[in-house]
């Protein structure tokens, strides 16, 4: 479940092909890094959001966002959790979010559990949020069932479903 910004809406897309997220399996090491650059921007052609999962760690990098044709960049919950009591953390987190936006890309801070990070994230200008603060894992049933009691529903500006969060 994701909420987005201020208003706490979760998008879904209805007009484009369903969620890709870009893992290290996706990114192809950097012996297939070119081989994979074509399947990569074939999909982005085909209207599918690309994100660079797990910013900060492991083979994500800088280079990636310059050379990769994603949409989103989700920050990695590890930064996420230590924001609280890490100011290490907190800056690279901040740093995360406005080089994102620099960039023109969605940012999706993971592993949110608490209201301060919530807090934190929307003063930086964090355009998504994942984490058990806003839900555990639900099954398809449950998950229908959570939206109907805690959305409204509305038209978006490109055609998409924006499901409200009721606080």
């Amino acid at each position: 479940m994701t909420t987005r910004g201020d208003d706490a809406s979760a998008r879904i897309d209805t007009a484009r092909p369903s969620i890709t997220r870009v893992y290290d399996a996706m990114l192809g090491g950097k012996d297939n890094f070119q081989a994979d650059r074509d399947v990569r921007n074939r999909l982005h052609a085909l209207g599918v959001v690309l994100a660079v999962d797990d910013f900060g760690t492991g083979y994500s990098s800088l280079a990636y966002l310059r050379q990769l044709p994603v949409d989103e960049v989700k920050i990695d919950k590890s930064f996420v959790f230590g924001m609280g009591t890490d100011l290490s953390d907190l800056a690279v987190v901040r740093s995360i979010v406005e080089l994102g936006h620099s960039l023109g890309l969605s940012v999706v801070a993971e592993g949110v559990e608490e209201d301060v990070a919530r807090d934190q994230l929307s003063a930086m200008g964090c355009d998504v949020i994942q984490g058990y603060l806003i839900s555990r894992p639900l099954s398809e049933s449950r998950l229908e069932a959570w939206l109907q009691a805690r959305t409204t529903k509305t038209a978006g500006r490109l055609d998409e479903t924006v499901l409200t969060l009721l606080s």
